[in-house]
C-alpha cells in the first residue's frame, strides 16, 4: 500500500512537471531601425524590420524614405524625430506613435497621395504624430477604425477623408492649414469629433454626409475656415436621419457661416430633418463673415417666450404683465411685452454665459481623463508583455517545487494596481462632471480601460499555482 501510494505520487510529479515545461506565451520583438547604423543590431529600414517579424519598432532620428504596410504591431520614435517620407499603409491592427509621415510620391487608384491609409476592416490608432504633404492626410476604408490623438494634421490637400462605415475618435489634434476641407467625413459614420483645433483650412473645418451618422462633435476650436466651421449636408442618396451632437464648439471667424445645412444633390430633406437629426448646445458662434447659423439649419435660435410660443411661455408672460401692469400705467401691452421678452433674453444671455463656464470645467476634466485612458491604451500591452516575460524568466522546476516566486508576485500585483488605480482616478473625475453629454463620454473612455482584464487573469492563475513541496508535506 505504501509502495503504491509513493509510486502514485512521483507519477502526479512528472506529470505536472511536463504541464510545466510545456511552450509558454510568445513574446513581443522589439527592433531598432537606425538609417545611419549607429544603433547597434539595427535595421537600416522599417520595412526590413517588418520583414523580420518585429511588432515593436522603435525608429531613430533621421528620414527614411519608404512607403510601409503594417498589419500589426506598432511603430514609434521619440519626440517626431524619425520622418518616414513615404505613404503609410495600415492593413491590420497596428498603432503609430511620435513619428511624422509626409511627402509620399505613390498614389492610389485616383491618383492621390495619402499619408496614411486604414483599410477595409483594419484599426489604426495613432498618437502623437505628423502628417503633411499629401493629397489626402488620413484616408479611411470599409468597417475601419480609427483613432488618432495629439496629432498634426497639416499642410496636405485634404486634412481627412472618412469613408462610409467607418468608427472614428479624432480627438485633442491640431488640423491647419489644409487646402480643403480640415475633416471630411462621408455617410454611415460612428464615433467622435472632440477637443480638436480646426483652422485656417481652404474649405471647411469639418464638413459631414449626416446620412445614417451617429458622431458627437464637441469642445472644438474651429476657427478661420474659408468656407463654414461645420457645414452638414443631406445627400438624397443618403436620406436616413442622423444622430449629431454638436455641443461646446468654438465657431469664429469662418468665411461663410459658423454652421451651415445644405443639400448639395438637391433632393427634398424629410420631414423635420435637421431638428430631428441634430443636437445644437454650449456652442459659441460669432463673428462668421456671413452669419451666426445658416437659414436651412431649423433647430437653432435665442430662446424667447412670447405669447404665441408655448403655454408655460403664456404663463409666465401673463404673471410678468401683471406685475408690469402696476409699476408701468400708460404703457401699452406691447410695449410691455417687448420689454418682458428684451429682459428674458438678457436672462438667457446669462444662463448660455454660466454654461460655456461649466463646459470649460468640465471639459478640462474631461482632457484629464483621456490622458489617463491614452496611457493606459498604449502601454497596456507593453506592461502585459513584459509581465508575461517575467513569468516565463521564473524557474519552472523552483515554481513546481516551491511555490510562486514572491518578487514575481509583487511585481505583478503592482503593475495591476497601478492599471486599478487608473480605472479609480478616471472614474472618479467622470463622477464630478455636471454637463451629460461630456460625462456620457467620460465615463465610455473609463469602461475602455476597465475592460482590460489580462493582468488580473494573469495575477489570479499564479498566484493561485502550488509547491509540490507543500503539497507533499500537507499530505502527512
Amino acid at each position: 500500500m505504501i509502495e503504491y501510494f509513493s509510486m502514485k505520487k512521483i507519477n502526479i510529479v512528472v506529470a505536472v512537471g511536463l504541464l510545466f515545461l510545456s511552450p509558454f506565451f510568445a513574446l513581443a520583438k522589439t527592433c531598432h531601425v537606425d538609417s545611419a547604423g549607429q544603433e547597434k543590431k539595427s535595421y537600416k529600414t522599417i520595412n526590413k524590420a517588418l520583414d523580420a517579424g518585429c511588432d515593436n519598432i522603435i525608429v531613430e532620428a533621421g528620414e527614411y524614405i519608404e512607403d510601409i504596410e503594417i498589419n500589426s504591431g506598432r511603430i514609434s520614435s521619440i519626440d517626431r524625430q524619425a520622418t518616414i517620407k513615404g505613404a503609410v499603409i495600415v492593413s491590420g491592427i497596428a498603432g503609430l506613435k511620435d513619428i511624422r509621415i509626409g511627402e509620399p510620391k505613390t498614389t492610389n487608384s485616383n491618383g492621390r497621395t495619402i499619408g496614411v491609409k486604414v483599410e477595409n476592416d483594419a484599426k489604426a490608432v495613432l498618437y502623437g504624430v505628423e502628417i503633411f504633404g499629401a493629397n489626402i492626410g488620413i484616408e479611411t476604408s470599409k468597417n475601419s477604425e480609427l483613432i488618432i490623438v495629439e496629432s498634426k494634421i497639416i499642410n496636405n490637400k485634404k486634412g481627412f477623408y472618412i469613408r462610409y462605415g467607418t468608427t472614428i475618435d479624432i480627438r485633442n489634434n491640431e488640423v491647419m492649414n489644409n487646402k480643403e476641407e480640415g475633416v471630411d467625413v462621408r455617410a454611415g459614420i460612428n464615433g467622435k469629433i472632440s477637443g480638436n483645433k480646426i483652422t485656417n483650412n481652404g474649405e471647411s473645418g469639418i464638413e459631414i454626409v449626416m446620412g445614417g451618422s451617429n458622431i458627437k462633435i464637441n469642445n472644438n476650436i474651429i476657427r478661420e475656415n474659408h468656407a463654414s466651421g461645420i457645414a452638414l449636408q443631406f445627400y438624397k442618396d443618403n436620406p436616413e436621419l442622423g444622430d449629431f451632437l454638436i455641443a461646446g464648439n468654438e465657431l469664429i471667424g469662418n468665411d461663410n457661416q459658423g454652421l451651415t445645412c445644405k443639400r448639395p444633390s438637391g433632393g427634398k430633406t424629410p420631414r423635420q430633418y435637421w431638428a430631428k437629426s441634430t443636437k445644437f448646445e454650449y456652442n459659441k458662434v460669432k463673428n462668421n463673415k456671413k452669419g451666426m447659423v445658416h437659414s436651412g439649419c431649423k433647430f437653432h435660435g435665442p430662446k424667447e417666450w412670447e405669447i404665441n410660443k408655448s403655454k408655460d411661455g403664456q404663463e409666465k408672460l401673463n404673471k410678468a404683465l401683471t406685475v408690469m401692469t402696476k409699476t408701468h400705467k400708460g404703457t401699452s401691452e406691447k410695449e410691455m411685452v417687448a420689454i418682458i421678452n428684451q429682459r428674458m433674453r438678457g436672462s438667457d444671455r446669462l444662463n448660455q454665459e454660466e454654461g460655456w463656464r461649466q463646459q470649460e470645467i468640465d471639459s478640462g476634466k474631461k482632457r484629464k481623463i483621456d490622458k489617463i485612458v491614452d496611457d493606459v491604451e498604449w502601454h497596456y500591452n507593453e506592461v502585459k508583455k513584459e509581465n508575461e516575460k517575467l513569468l516565463e524568466d521564473t524557474s519552472k522546476i523552483k515554481e513546481f517545487f516551491l511555490g510562486p516566486r514572491k518578487k514575481v508576485l509583487e511585481d505583478l500585483k503592482g503593475d495591476l494596481n497601478k492599471h486599478n488605480s487608473a480605472v479609480e482616478s478616471s472614474r472618479t473625475i467622470a463622477n464630478e462632471i455636471k454637463i451629460e453629454y461630456i460625462k456620457i463620454d467620460a465615463l465610455q473612455q473609463v469602461e475602455r480601460i476597465e475592460q482590460y482584464k489580462e493582468l488580473q487573469e494573469m495575477y489570479d492563475q499564479y498566484s493561485d499555482k502550488f509547491g509540490i513541496w507543500t503539497w507533499i508535506k500537507g499530505l502527512f
